[in-house]
């Protein structure tokens, strides 16, 4: 009989007393303990946005100096693109920013040609060595990026 009056026990919450027992923690799952591990304050994430996006206008800044090398040139304006949108995902989070870029079948259609084009534009200077196909790739990718900015701008489509 006392083995019953337990299972009841647990079963119910309570110990033979009356005192509510308390469930255990549950196990806090992987993608916690990788939010956890690596939250920052914000005084840092303040500070690796502002680095990665110096980062990526020195980068694009550096770039146009190598305007008649149109590989070397689409390789670093590609890098600084990659470290500004590093920056922006860092300042709001993934998770907000992937919900952000497929918020509307405009901005998901930018994001799409977006990040297409920084693939095209490196895999025309990286493996097809092609002069004229990256330079094609660099302005399709300044365009894109263009449009996802201006995405973000209340009535921006309607702009461009």
């Amino acid at each position: 009989l006392p083995s019953y009056m337990d299972a009841l026990s647990r079963l119910s919450g309570l110990v033979p007393g009356g005192a509510k027992v308390r469930a255990p923690a549950p196990e806090a799952s992987f993608m916690d303990e990788l939010s956890h591990q690596t939250s920052m304050s914000l005084r840092t994430r303040l500070s690796v946005v502002g680095i990665l996006i110096l980062l990526g206008l020195g980068f694009c800044a550096l770039s146009t100096t190598l305007i008649f090398s149109p590989r070397k040139f689409a390789k670093m304006y590609t890098i600084g693109s990659l470290c500004i949108i590093s920056g922006i995902i860092t300042l709001t989070g993934l998770k907000k920013q992937i919900s952000n870029m497929c918020s509307s079948s405009e901005r998901m259609t930018a994001t799409g040609i977006y990040f297409g084009s920084m693939f095209g534009t490196l895999y025309a200077a990286l493996s097809l060595r092609s002069s004229l196909v990256t330079l094609v790739m660099v302005i399709v990718q300044f365009l894109a990026a263009a449009w996802y900015a201006l995405s973000y701008v209340p009535l921006g489509h309607q702009i461009m």
